[in-house]
């Protein structure tokens, strides 16, 4: 619907579900369809809100690529080898000319650090990176992220399909409601990726036969 497939789960390692099991696998699309509906319902209001008001909706507001070109300097560009691929590396730093008009881009803009990007591919493959000043939220009140917190991230092109996580490493020194203060350190490592085939069939019933009703004498 609205251009996404939902489909239903009726076999699995090659075996017809029980009927118990065919029964959830239908509760659980049937959920998904109002769970959709109620979303894209919720998102045409949105819009159509926003269109009155002038504005531009936007699909996420999660920080990309766009945001760091916009908020960040690239420089020092240079080629080296990072997993025998050829591969572009930039220094990245911030842009004190620009100034940030949400959240996203004032977090991205207290960030420097390290690209590499495949020259082939035009896709992320690690990215280093490190605030350079403190982070607040909500003014500090709610949190505060501290000058040096600092994250790795890598990425691989798994069986030429498709890109996927292969390491994260995060250092986050963070300061809540203005008193507690904590620090994290966190390593995480992405292996033995497995592609799943999962057979599904999709049924149309014919339509119900009316009756016509008898001709009068």
């Amino acid at each position: 619907m609205n251009g996404d497939e939902i489909t239903t789960l009726v076999r699995k390692d090659g075996k017809p579900l029980s009927e118990e099991g065919l029964k959830k696998e239908n509760e659980k699309t049937q959920k998904r369809i109002e769970e959709e509906q109620k979303r894209e319902q919720k998102k045409e209001a949105k819009e159509e809100k926003e269109k009155e008001e002038g504005k531009e909706s936007k699909d996420n507001d999660d920080p990309s690529i766009e945001v760091f070109l916009r908020v960040c300097q690239f420089v020092n560009p240079r080629r080296e080898r990072f997993r025998g691929q050829d591969v572009l590396v930039f220094d990245f730093e911030t842009n004190p000319e620009y100034k940030p008009k949400n959240l996203e881009e004032r977090v991205v803009k207290e960030l420097a650090g390290v690209i590499w990007v495949d020259e082939k591919a035009k896709d992320v493959v690690r990215l280093e990176a490190y605030f350079v000043g403190d982070v607040h939220i909500a003014g500090g009140v709610l949190a505060n992220l501290q000058k040096g917190t600092s994250f790795t991230f890598e990425q691989a092109y798994i069986n030429n399909e498709v890109w996927l996580p292969t390491y994260f490493e995060a250092h986050v020194g963070v300061r809540f409601l203005l008193v507690k203060g904590i620090k994290v350190n966190v390593i995480t490592k992405y292996s033995d990726y497995k592609r799943f085939n999962v057979e599904t069939l999709s049924t149309i019933k014919k339509p119900n036969e009316t009756e016509t009703p008898a001709a009068k004498p």
